[in-house]
């Protein structure tokens, strides 16, 4: 049995450790951009997802019925990599919104004294980027 592994990735291409890779769910992409999932389902072309990170939006697109392509810089990264990355992401998250909750204004989905429910909502993304990116790498 020849087993290969791939090569080390390029140092110019490897993303910046100190830069987040996030793990947002659909409804905050479209609270962010004023968008409902249905008119998201109506656009004619493909939606891309420019930085991806670790987030559910190609996941939750597609099963819309989108054509979507996601891009990010961390997926040079091994898969098992790019997920830790957003684990960490999601720490700073919970200690950012402990410390500062000021910071944090309250929208319709999320109030600032309910970050947990905030942080399940990445956990969930973060799980359907792992799904999908394993699917539809």
């Amino acid at each position: 049995m020849i087993t290969a592994t791939a090569p080390d990735p390029d140092p110019a291409c490897v993303p910046d450790p100190d830069v987040l890779v996030t793990s947002r769910p659909l409804d905050e992409y479209c609270a962010l951009f004023g968008l409902t999932r249905a008119r998201l389902a109506a656009l004619p072309g493909p939606l891309l997802d420019c930085p991806g990170g670790a987030a559910g939006l190609a996941a939750e697109a597609r099963g819309l019925g989108c054509r979507v392509i996601a891009v990010d810089p961390a997926y040079a990264l091994p898969p098992p990599e790019v997920e830790a990355r957003a684990l960490a992401a999601r720490a700073s998250m919970a200690l950012a919104m402990a410390t500062h909750p000021h910071l944090y204004p309250s929208s319709r989905r999320c109030r600032p004294h309910r970050p947990e429910r905030y942080l399940r909502s990445w956990d969930r993304a973060r799980l359907l980027f792992a799904a999908d990116s394993a699917a539809h790498p």
